[in-house]
């Protein structure tokens, strides 16, 4: 909560980016925040590819332009999420050690877990606590490991500086779903004595699934089962294009039968 209430204190917009979309939200920085402006706009299909790899990078741009030349956006200073695969989260059981200890070790670590050369990614870790199942044996302690590659990350800067915004932060998307869901609804799990929720993002480029203990995210995976493959598999079965198919798939009241 300690970095959503440093967040608020910024006058951020925050953005995503979607294979199917974009949207934008800013948030009002009052006890009680409230929506101050909000805007999507729908991008051509395979502008961005499931894999999330940028194919027409200008169509994209101009997009981002039109999604915040509505006016009613405040600021340009973006709170942005990192898309694709060049961003992945892995929960690791390490030594106990002290977070100073563990910072200058975490390259180390991390060439045993992801599938990066370390010395292309930028790494971060938050310490989850002591893992249970290693007491008897030699301590160790749980660790949520994040590697983004540093070529992405240029790339992203790149592209929100060539739409006229500034990136004032790059986020992982499970974490900002948790954070959004904690700041929403940690007084009502307290009330229900639930300690652990399970999170099921449906998008159209992967399905995230994420769980979240005590507030802070602890696992998450990405899914290929997700919306595009429904688009795929319509426009197969009834001989339309991948446009066809989304409009039917968006538009064809709930429990239609082809």
């Amino acid at each position: 909560m300690r970095f959503l209430d440093t967040l608020l204190q910024k006058q951020l917009v925050g953005l995503d980016i979607g294979i199917s979309g974009i949207k934008a939200v800013e948030i009002s920085r009052e006890k009680t925040p409230r929506i101050l402006a909000y805007n999507r706009v729908p991008l051509p299909w395979d502008t961005i590819s499931v894999e999330g790899e940028v194919k027409q990078r200008d169509i994209l741009v101009q997009a981002l332009k039109k999604l915040f030349s509505v006016g009613c956006f405040s600021s340009k200073k973006v709170a942005v999420s990192a898309f694709g695969r060049s961003i992945m989260t892995k929960r690791i059981s390490v030594p106990v050690m002290t977070e100073d200890e563990l910072d200058h070790q975490l390259y180390w670590e991390a060439e045993q877990y992801i599938p990066f050369n370390v010395n292309e990614v930028n790494l971060d870790f938050a310490i989850l606590g002591t893992n249970s199942q290693t007491l008897a044996q030699e301590p160790k302690m749980d660790v949520l490991l994040v590697a983004a590659k540093k070529e992405f990350i240029k790339f992203l800067q790149a592209l929100m500086k060539d739409a006229g915004l500034v990136p004032a932060l790059i986020d992982n998307q499970a974490f900002a779903l948790g954070n959004a869901f904690s700041f929403n609804y940690s007084g009502w799990t307290k009330t229900q004595g639930c300690n652990t929720s399970v999170l099921i993002d449906f998008g159209a480029g992967s399905t995230k699934v994420s769980v979240v203990e005590a507030g802070n995210t602890t696992f998450s995976r990405d899914v290929q089962a997700c919306g595009s493959k429904c688009t795929e598999l319509i426009s197969q079965k009834l001989g339309m294009s991948m446009e066809e198919a989304e409009q039917a798939k968006i538009l064809a009241p709930f429990g239609t039968a082809a």
